[in-house]
């Protein structure tokens, strides 16, 4: 898939924030197009292939465990104090149950993000649909603060 002028800038702007991290960050990216996040996706693995960190890549599929689900994961398997980018896939689903989920997710990453912050100094992408925008501010208004926006379209 070849992109846009538009689409290759934000990839270019996406990337150096991603790049220039050096600790916790929170990169929201709102998607419209499910095949450009796979694109911005792809790009990223490669980008980071031969870097000492990789990619940690979520997709949740359980609305009703989703917070939990994310942060046993976390726990689990990113290795404290490194910096390894989290690819966090949350807009692919768009259901009442989902959006529950979303809220239930954001006020508990909200309660604990300095905990977040100091054990995984890393990058975190969430992407989410882009009706969930004026959402999340309302549930998370601490985290709003500390976040990078873009739209994929």
């Amino acid at each position: 898939m070849v992109l846009t002028l538009a689409e290759e800038e934000q990839w270019q702007e996406f990337s150096r924030h991603v790049e220039w991290a050096e600790r916790f960050c929170l990169i929201i990216l709102f998607v419209e197009d499910a095949l450009l996040a796979g694109q911005f996706l792809q790009r990223l693995q490669n980008q980071l292939q031969g870097q000492v960190s990789s990619l940690h890549i979520l997709k949740p599929s359980r609305p009703e465990s989703l917070a939990a689900d994310i942060f046993e994961d976390l726990r689990r398997c990113l290795v404290p104090h490194t910096i390894v980018p989290c690819w966090l896939e949350l807009h692919q689903h768009r259901s009442p149950e989902w959006q529950r989920a979303l809220d239930n997710f954001f006020a508990r990453f909200n309660e604990n993000r300095d905990r977040i912050r100091r054990d995984y100094p890393c990058p975190f992408i969430i992407l989410l649909p882009v009706a969930y925008k004026s959402r999340s501010r309302e549930i998370a208004p601490d985290l709003w603060s500390v976040r990078n926006l873009m739209w994929l379209h």
